[in-house]
């Protein structure tokens, strides 16, 4: 089963009971890439668009945080239900870690210590979010 920060491989075709058996003791046909309807809780019209993220095999969320980034909303249906397009992992890309304490914007500031710290820690968002999008 998925737990977080495992690379997404996409989603069973059927319901595989392995309770008893070993890691890899069966096998399953996957849907790679798709739609899906999901529970996500709390979900409004306004997360249209938003990356989706699983905290295990069977717990989606809109937070990141060590969770793994399975696709993004596509369209709401009803609070706490959307259709997500999804895509399983096609590499895996490392997320650069920021540790310059900046604070990221959209705009790159004239080069000064703070002004450096900020610029890195911008690029590295940016370049986060590209990452999570190409899926890590």
């Amino acid at each position: 089963p998925l737990q977080a920060g495992d690379p997404f491989r996409g989603f069973a075709d059927y319901q595989c009971d392995n309770s008893a058996g070993s890691a890899g003791g069966k096998n399953v046909r996957v849907k790679t890439r798709g739609m899906i309807k999901l529970p996500i809780t709390s979900l409004a019209i306004t997360d249209v668009g938003k990356d989706v993220f699983a905290s295990d095999d069977d717990t989606f969320t809109l937070t990141q945080s060590t969770n793994t980034r399975i696709g993004r909303v596509a369209a709401w249906i009803e609070t706490g239900y959307g259709i997500i397009e999804f895509q399983s992992t096609q590499g895996v890309l490392t997320e650069l870690t920021d540790n310059t304490t900046g604070t990221a914007s959209d705009t790159l500031a004239s080069i000064t210590d703070t002004a450096t710290k900020n610029a890195v820690a911008s690029l590295a968002a940016k370049v986060n979010a590209l990452i999570r999008r190409l899926g890590n």
